[in-house]
């Protein structure tokens, strides 16, 4: 079933849905190009329309945006740049040992923003396959 025939079905039956589109987790989904649906997410509403125009303003003009709202704290207590460097290629520290504003406004942090906004992606390890950096 293609994903919006999915979302008009389940509409139908009273269940909010949204499809999001696939990324390369960082560079580590060798088969990227074959799973791919197609850009954003979408969930039918105005909300989702603007959410995805707002996002890809944001990617033309940084490449990548999710280092510049979110972090990922792991199980144990280390924080990673991006939700999607699955293979922890970005750690900027650890939870045990920093705060996590000392960890946001670090150094190293500020530095990986920098080269994103110069779209020096094959800088970094974590961005230089993303999907999400291009």
């Amino acid at each position: 079933m293609e994903p919006y025939e999915a979302i008009k079905y389940w509409k139908g039956q009273g269940v909010k849905t949204r499809v999001a589109g696939v990324t390369n987790r960082a560079g580590s989904l060798g088969s990227y190009e074959k799973v791919s649906p197609g850009a954003g997410c979408y969930d039918g509403s105005g909300q989702g329309r603007v959410w995805r125009r707002l996002m890809n303003r944001a990617r033309r003009v940084v490449g990548c945006h999710m280092p510049f709202y979110e972090m990922s704290i792991l199980f144990n207590g280390d924080v990673l740049i991006c939700s999607e460097v699955w293979n922890r290629a970005t750690v900027l520290g650890n939870v045990a040992t920093q705060s996590l504003k000392e960890i946001w406004n670090s150094e190293r942090a500020n530095k990986i923003r920098r080269l994103l906004l110069k779209k020096k992606f094959d800088k970094l390890d974590s961005c230089r396959g993303c999907s999400l950096a291009r």
